[in-house]
């Protein structure tokens, strides 16, 4: 029983400090923290706005709509207790980490 909460409490610290460190980049190429400029639904199609932001022309914009929807699907996933779906949204935030300036420029 001990073993499982500090495994959860492994994952938490690690998906916040992978929000953290995304953040931290954003905010290096000109994210500025709490910039709501693009309302984000929840549970938004991923590969739609990545389109989208491909597309955007003015890179302050391109940064902080990757940063709202980066902050939207941390809300969207926080209250998962599965721990195997757990595991697959940390990969994929490394994954999109490791990629971050492919998505930037």
């Amino acid at each position: 029983m001990n073993f499982i909460i500090k495994y959860k409490m492994s994952q938490r610290r690690l998906v916040l400090n992978i929000y953290r460190s995304k953040l931290k980049l954003c905010h290096e190429f000109g994210y500025t923290y709490g910039n709501y400029y693009f309302n984000v639904k929840p549970h938004y199609n991923l590969g739609r706005s990545l389109k989208i932001a491909n597309k955007m022309k003015n890179e302050n914009k391109r940064i902080t709509y990757i940063s709202n929807h980066i902050r939207q699907s941390y809300k969207d996933q926080k209250n998962l207790t599965d721990s195997d779906l757990i595991n697959v949204y940390i990969d994929e935030g490394l994954r999109v980490l490791r990629k971050f300036d492919d998505l930037l420029f």
